[in-house]
């Protein structure tokens, strides 16, 4: 009888945990997140755009530039992204680099993402996090 409520209590935790994770990645996949205005340092007029499609696959644009490459969650709170290349006018051309670069979840509701951001080299502690905030939208990239 021990042994059962353990089990039973394992599969509950254990369920939790992934439909967490899977609330979250609805969250995430539900909307295109536009960066609010003045977030890119130095460049107040910039427009900067994230789609994560539920295929793992996402779409960073950034004024004409198209980064394209692929998404996955490194931890509970901590997305890493590997871009695999970048549409520029029209034409795709594949990354030479192999770095990627990761999202904390700072905020995740239907409406707003708050994120830190660090390259894959960097470390939380570096100095080098930006911290950005994206609203949401239905409209595309």
């Amino acid at each position: 009888m021990k042994q059962l409520l353990t089990i039973t209590l394992l599969f509950i935790i254990l369920s939790c945990g992934q439909n967490n994770k899977s609330n979250r990645s609805d969250l995430l996949t539900s909307s295109i997140w536009t960066i609010e205005k003045g977030s890119i340092d130095g460049f107040p007029m910039m427009t900067e755009k994230y789609k994560f499609l539920t295929d793992g696959t996402c779409l960073l644009v950034t004024g004409e530039t198209e980064v394209y490459g692929k998404w996955s969650w490194a931890k509970d709170d901590e997305i890493y992204i590997k871009p695999e290349g970048i549409v520029l006018n029209g034409q795709k051309i594949k990354a030479d680099r192999n770095y990627g670069f990761y999202i904390k979840t700072v905020e995740l509701t239907d409406k707003i993402f708050r994120t830190l951001e660090r390259g894959e080299a960097d470390n939380w502690n570096s100095g080098l996090i930006k911290e950005r905030k994206y609203t949401a939208s239905r409209v595309g990239v």
